[in-house]
């Protein structure tokens, strides 16, 4: 698949989400296709005010996601445009995939990282280990507040799927496993070596004798007689 290709099927599949889902919407930053802005509809926190002891809340968030010239070989540059109390975005807004628990990978879709944002934007994915506001992580810590801060997925059910989009799944290593047949053992008279046949072992014949009358030895008969020694006839 070509560059323009990916960019064009990525730019469908962000479209697609805006068009079956009411609370998110998608702008188109530039005529390449690498620059959008995400804007959801979503009841989140905004800021925490130390002073009052109380969160500001907001019921919008914009994040700006570029691809660079040599996407998909890196990953998309993200930034969180509005203000939002997140233990895992930066007051600079800026992100990377590994801010949102994700090693990026040329197959990743743009749709899988939309899907994460919006969990983030709602507070329904949070990862303390990699937190970057400190404040926010300190009031997640303490259960501060309840999440997530919006129950709405961001596909609905119905939600027809979307091409090019990576799913990761664990794979049942049993049913990963190839199944390998036992072959009948067949027996044979004539064994291959080297692809040629060799020759069948030489069954071992009986001797035979034939004795016929000109071929035949003398027959010799003993002559009883009253001395001791033997005499003996030939005919």
């Amino acid at each position: 698949m070509s560059n323009e290709q990916r960019l064009e099927n990525e730019k469908q599949n962000l479209l697609a989400i805006a068009e079956s889902v009411e609370h998110v919407s998608v702008e188109i930053l530039d005529s390449y296709n690498r620059s959008y802005k995400i804007v959801f509809d979503v009841s989140s926190i905004a800021d925490f005010d130390s002073g009052a002891n109380t969160f500001e809340t907001t019921d919008r968030h914009e994040i700006e996601l570029n691809l660079p010239v040599n996407y998909p070989s890196v990953e998309p540059e993200l930034r969180w445009l509005t203000p939002i109390f997140h233990p895992n975005v930066s007051l600079s807004g800026y992100l990377d995939i590994n801010d949102i628990g994700f090693r990026w990978s040329p197959e990743m879709s743009l749709v899988v990282i939309c899907e994460r944002l919006w969990d983030i934007a709602r507070f329904a994915w949070v990862d303390t280990e990699s937190a970057n506001n400190y404040s926010a992580k300190r009031k997640w810590n303490e259960g501060a507040f309840e999440a997530p801060t919006d129950n709405r997925l961001l596909k609905s059910a119905d939600t027809t799927p979307l091409g090019n989009v990576v799913h990761y799944e664990k794979i049942n290593p049993a049913a990963s496993q190839p199944v390998v047949e036992t072959p009948e053992v067949v027996s044979a008279e004539i064994i291959e070596i080297s692809g040629e046949p060799q020759p069948e072992t030489p069954v071992k014949q009986p001797e035979v004798f034939v004795i016929d009358e000109k071929s035949a030895p003398p027959v010799i008969e003993k002559q009883a007689t009253n001395d001791d020694d033997d005499i003996f006839i030939i005919e």
